[in-house]
């Protein structure tokens, strides 16, 4: 019975693996077509509304960087979602005992753990 526990368990752990897998490779998807479409897409389109409106154009300040920019965004987010946020809430116990804990009194203040790390540094 512990053993079918422990497979599911891998399975598990391999799941997650696959799921970063694949949003890696999504996202590398993604902003390769984005790049293809702006490599591919004539500059007067990009350039048309800025001269006529007498605006400094830029291509990578005003096209590429707020495109790739939301891109990479979204991806850190669900990065730090699965990897950090996730196993906080599901699994607080695994996480070492005090990270960010901290109390207070009027006399002094005591950090312990991450925060006492942290705040020496």
């Amino acid at each position: 019975m512990k053993s079918a526990d422990k497979d599911h368990a891998g399975n598990k752990i391999k799941w997650r693996q696959h799921e970063m897998m694949l949003v890696t490779a999504t996202a590398a998807i993604i902003l390769a077509g984005y790049l293809w479409r702006v490599y591919h897409t004539s500059a007067s389109q990009y350039t048309s509304p800025f001269i006529n409106n007498a605006v400094p154009f830029n291509f990578f300040k005003n096209i590429m960087l707020p495109g790739i920019s939301i891109g990479l965004v979204t991806y850190l987010s669900y990065v730090w979602i699965s990897l950090y946020t996730i196993p906080r809430l599901l699994f607080p116990k695994k996480i070492e005992a005090g990270t960010w804990m901290m109390s207070a009194s009027l006399s002094k203040v005591s950090l312990q753990g991450l925060a006492k790390k942290i705040i020496r540094k």
